[in-house]
């Protein structure tokens, strides 16, 4: 069973990391990209039904051909039935020369019917970093488009077309970030542009919306406070996914209403990185707690549930450590309302009901608001937020590879010992990978890091179960002997050692990873001074972790071994509820476990205690099935038996 247990988590990391990557099937993007151009470029080619310029006439002909080409090639039935009698339209209008216009129209008819069918994802999983975007860019693109982004880089002279002025204006209003994604993944046939499709796809996204913003970046001072307020605004109207998608030109219109400056709106928008301002996330969480509301009154419970639970993903999670270091109190009450809404929906509770959680949470993101926008983390503040994140993630770890330790000591077997020491350093290695590779962590979407942090907490609640339930069978000193005279070797085999490290892996994994990615968020919202204290915070508590495991292994050898053994099983049954409750609840946040919340039950986030009665009752079960093992451990065996003959 150790085996086969240690072999699904093994198989469960691997699927986390790669399951991003699976299914890129053959893409709709080429066939939208080249429609995008079409739309865009056409009235270059033609005038007043006239040829203007022959090599971009020809292009325009090529290019409808191709997508007629990519659509078929995609085997989807219904979009070529709907798409194929337009793109024939489209290719006519283009041969007989007819208005940009029409031409126009026709092409971005026919892009929106591929994104609808084709379901293709016009944004990111998560906001792009602005910054990463920029190195990318000085990176990759200067020789070609120039330091500025103006098309003068040293590489671009003799180039036919030349490489895109980025600050173009008449240009880049009809550029969304989404198009220029599709252009530097897939590059464009005819011109220098190659493909950077072995860039991750987060690092295409940040390289997308830099260039974007390019022309805006000398409209506003971003350190602003009405820039702030601004931004705020436009993130409670709009989502990613619009910012994503729609060009300045169509953002323009879609901002109208907010009565300020264009081009003021434009940069507040354009300019955002999450890095910068976390207090925006929270109008995130506010306009999906306001769409969700506004669904459930239309009897649409589906989309009211998603937009409840993007609102928490997407919303609050991202600005979770920056608003803990704040004021953590006020983070589990966040989670609580949200919860609450959540649950309201989940039971159907009438709509006054809703309109109330709803209401209730959005006093408190209006608070947290605030409180974002007015802190600014101070070294003190920071150093133990750092050493407070590695004390408390670090401990349960701690506690796990100490009982393991402990009793493969008792049992005198250096080898067991090795691989519970390699289990650990995996772990811990792969969160040093992780934090050098922030931009892989920090894209990981919300929905993305929950399920990896739920299940890995499950799957650890199935192996501590099995592993106290085998102490706990040998407290009695004839089992124990029974053991270690007759099945030391057999139970230490090559299979089980395996186990053994997997057990050790796993327990420190979880914890590794929420710590990286907690401390990571710091360091990107810290000044030097505050990156400074955030090291000395890390070392600090590291370091008292050392020594607290020290002590532990030196008083766990002194121990003897039927009392160790107990104390092991006590100790792994604990860790057992704690992680089912984390778990559980970490599901809970992702939506793939209703939300039933207990009012006026408390909350102890160390001990994994949520007032949701779904979460309690998993607790619970793990207390039952640990009182049936602790039960059946304790009847005779037939190792005693034979021991005793």
């Amino acid at each position: 069973m150790l085996k086969r247990a240690s072999f699904t988590v093994w198989l469960l990391f691997t699927v986390c990391l790669i399951s991003p990557a699976l299914g890129a099937e053959k893409s709709p993007n080429a066939a939208v990209l080249l429609l995008d151009y079409l739309a865009q470029d056409y009235s270059g080619a033609v005038q007043n039904g006239k040829i203007i310029n022959q090599a971009e006439f020809d292009e325009q002909v090529e290019f409808a051909g191709k997508v007629r080409i990519l659509v078929q090639e995609l085997g989807n039935r219904e979009l070529t039935n709907l798409t194929s009698a337009k793109i024939e339209e489209l290719s006519s209008l283009i041969n007989q020369k007819k208005s940009a216009t029409k031409v126009s129209a026709l092409a971005l008819e026919i892009k929106s019917d591929i994104i609808g069918l084709t379901k293709i994802k016009t944004a990111p999983l998560r906001w792009p970093e602005i910054s990463r975007g920029q190195m990318l860019f000085n990176n990759y693109c200067v020789s070609c488009h120039g330091p500025q982004g103006r098309g003068d880089g040293v590489a671009s002279k003799g180039l036919e077309p030349p490489p895109t002025n980025f600050h173009d204006g008449q240009r880049m209003e009809q550029v969304a970030p989404f198009q220029a994604f599709n252009t530097i993944r897939l590059g464009l046939d005819g011109t220098a542009m190659t493909s950077f499709g072995h860039l991750p796809e987060e690092d295409v996204w940040a390289l997308a919306f830099y260039v974007v913003s390019l022309r805006h970046r000398e409209s506003i001072d971003l350190a602003q406070e009405d820039i702030h307020e601004l931004r705020e605004k436009i993130l409670s109207e709009l989502s990613l996914e619009d910012l994503s998608s729609k060009n300045d030109k169509e953002l323009s219109q879609s901002l109208a209403p907010l009565q300020a400056n264009t081009e003021t709106v434009l940069a507040a928008a354009r300019l955002f990185s999450s890095a910068e301002n976390g207090s925006a996330f929270l109008s995130v969480a506010s306009r999906n707690l306001r769409d969700a509301y506004v669904a459930y009154a239309k009897n649409d419970k589906d989309a009211a549930r998603h937009k409840a639970l993007i609102a928490y993903l997407e919303g609050v999670e991202p600005v979770e450590p920056r608003l803990r270091a704040a004021d953590s109190e006020l983070v589990f009450k966040i989670e609580e309302k949200m919860a609450a809404v959540r649950g309201s929906i989940e039971t159907s509770k009438p709509t006054p009901e809703v309109k109330a959680r709803v209401d209730e949470a959005q006093a408190l993101l209006l608070q947290a608001r605030d409180k974002v926008r007015k802190h600014k983390p101070s070294a003190w503040v920071t150093l133990v937020a750092a050493a407070g994140i590695i004390l408390r993630e670090g401990f349960e770890s701690v506690l796990i590879v100490i009982t393991l330790l402990g009793v493969i000591r008792a049992s005198k077997n250096r080898k067991a010992e090795a691989w519970v020491h390699a289990g650990w350093v995996a772990a811990v290695s792969i969160g040093v990978v992780a934090w050098f590779f922030s931009g892989w962590l920090l894209a990981m979407s919300g929905a993305q890091r929950e399920l990896l942090e739920g299940l890995t907490a499950l799957l650890a609640v199935v192996i501590l179960l099995y592993m106290g339930f085998w102490l706990h069978s040998r407290t009695e000193i004839t089992r124990w002997r029974a053991f270690v005279d007759g099945q030391v070797a057999s139970a230490l085999q090559a299979g089980n050692l395996f186990g053994l490290a997997s057990i050790s892996f796993i327990g420190v994994f979880r914890e590794a990873f929420e710590t990286v990615l907690f401390l990571r968020t710091l360091w990107l919202q810290s000044e030097l001074v505050s990156k400074t204290a955030l090291l000395a915070g890390v070392v600090g508590a590291s370091a008292l972790l050392v020594i607290l495991a020290y002590a532990m292994v030196r008083y766990s050898a002194k121990i003897p071994i039927r009392k160790l053994f107990t104390l092991s099983s006590a100790l792994m049954v604990i860790l057992a509820v704690m992680l089912m409750g984390q778990g559980l609840s970490a599901l809970q946040e992702m939506g793939m476990i209703p939300v039933t919340v207990v009012s006026g039950f408390l909350r102890i986030e160390i001990l994994g205690i949520h007032p949701t009665v779904e979460t309690l009752a998993g607790q619970l079960a793990v207390i039952l099935i640990s009182a049936i093992l602790w039960f059946l451990g304790r009847q005779p065996s037939i190792e005693k038996q034979a021991y005793s003959s």
